[in-house]
């Protein structure tokens, strides 16, 4: 467990796994990147965030401040709903699901990238195999 690791000037925080306690960006520079593990209430007061796996949790969740430039979020299925809890629910790549809660405000500084299903990939690259055979057959 890593208790309050904090990003200053251009520094950036990269968590894969275990437990972070409160996990924070002081400077318009710093980032952090979530791929996996536990973060308990995320502070990004300045700088960008980027969530891709792993769970948000804490009463606090994620808050990002007035000149936080982005908190961008990497999944699938989004559904938000401000007066429910977790706020923001949805599915990792991975199929995961996720759920996390954003202090009032915070949600402007979001921006959600909206990544296919692995089966929609699948599909997608069996399709196109078809259409390459297809082509060649004529």
């Amino acid at each position: 467990m890593v208790a309050y690791a904090q990003s200053y000037d251009q520094s950036t925080i990269n968590i894969s796994g275990g437990v972070v306690h409160e996990p924070s960006i002081w400077d318009d520079d710093g980032t952090i990147n979530i791929t996996g593990g536990e973060c308990w209430n995320v502070y990004a007061n300045r700088g960008t965030l980027n969530i891709s796996g792993g769970q948000i949790t804490g009463d606090d969740g994620i808050y990002a401040g007035d000149f936080t430039r982005a908190v961008n979020i990497y999944g699938h299925g989004f559904e938000y709903d401000p007066y429910r809890s977790p706020n923001l629910t949805g599915f990792w790549q991975d199929g995961t699901p996720f759920g996390i809660n954003f202090q009032e405000g915070s949600w402007d500084a979001v921006v959600l990238h909206e990544t296919p299903e692995p089966a929609t990939l699948l599909l997608l690259g069996l399709g196109c195999l078809a259409l390459r055979r297809n082509r060649r057959a004529k």
